[in-house]
């Protein structure tokens, strides 16, 4: 439990940070479903879903890590969290943003990790996190380009990597899926094209979102129908970058896609007996 002298790091879309006490955050019932977060910010902080991409509390391990930035379009940027503690109450700019940019993804890193990067055109890019590909920069740096970009092609997940047995889940906007092991990915360096990990079925579909894979994990589907649903990660096949990906969530509406995938159970649980897998690739 965070602790009231404790302080809350904010960070928006538009690439600006925050730190709230957590004293400050009133405190609400159980049943009750509080209130956003975005509405405890300046009031020139636009009051919109999602403008909030992520908050955690600044304890002593955490301020241990370094931050990850990374842009819609590609732009990432590596910073020590220690530079965020007392920010004023305006806040500060953490990342400068190119017109049409916002931040989308943030994770803690530390030297000589992994960090896997998926596109909306299925290719995936691997690469250490370490002063070469990497380097530190100071709040005010705009970043380099994590990996190329071809044109309407957009970043869809970043992903720490800590072990190299660990897979990521990639999901396309028509609803298929698998669980690709990190390892089927080459490590190459920030800047590349990355390896297509995902080959598509339908020639309309892209890659919808790729997030971490923990064994007995749950992640929640949303879509554009306004239809959800919780699925086991183990029940998603276990595939190398080269298979065709077959397995469909279930059955879609016409134009139906998948808008949200979040990861919403972390069961710690070492039995890997109810994977499926097809690594012969590999």
């Amino acid at each position: 439990a965070a602790i009231t002298t404790q302080e809350l790091l904010v960070l928006t879309r538009e690439g600006k940070a925050y730190t709230l006490s957590v004293g400050d955050i009133p405190t609400a019932q159980r049943q009750s479903k509080g209130i956003p977060l975005v509405n405890l910010l300046p009031n020139s902080v636009p009051s919109e879903a999602g403008m909030v991409v992520a908050h955690f509390v600044l304890t002593d391990e955490v301020l241990t890590h370094d931050l990850v930035m990374l842009t819609r379009l590609g732009r990432i940027k590596r910073v020590p969290l220690s530079e965020f503690k007392n920010l004023t109450g305006r806040g500060l700019t953490a990342l400068k943003l190119k017109k049409g940019d916002e931040l989308a993804y943030i994770t803690f890193a530390k030297a000589d990790e992994e960090l896997a990067i998926a596109t909306s055109g299925g290719r995936l890019m691997r690469f250490a996190i370490n002063d070469d590909n990497l380097p530190i920069m100071g709040r005010t740096a705009q970043g380099p380009q994590a990996l190329r970009l071809r044109k309407q092609e957009q970043i869809v997940g970043c992903v720490r990597i800590q072990n190299r047995n660990d897979c990521v889940l990639m999901l396309s906007g028509a609803g298929f899926a698998k669980r690709l092991p990190i390892t089927s990915i080459h490590l190459g360096a920030r800047g590349g094209l990355g390896t297509q990990a995902f080959l598509f079925k339908q020639k309309t579909d892209g890659l919808a979102a790729m997030i971490a894979s923990p064994i007995g994990g749950e992640i929640t589907v949303t879509t554009t129908a306004s239809r959800s649903a919780q699925i086991p990660v183990n029940s998603i096949p276990r595939q190398g970058r080269e298979t065709p990906t077959q397995y469909r969530l279930g059955k879609f509406a016409k134009g139906e896609k998948i808008e949200t995938v979040t990861l919403t159970s972390l069961v710690d649980n070492e039995s890997n007996s109810e994977d499926t897998q097809d690594d012969s690739e590999e």
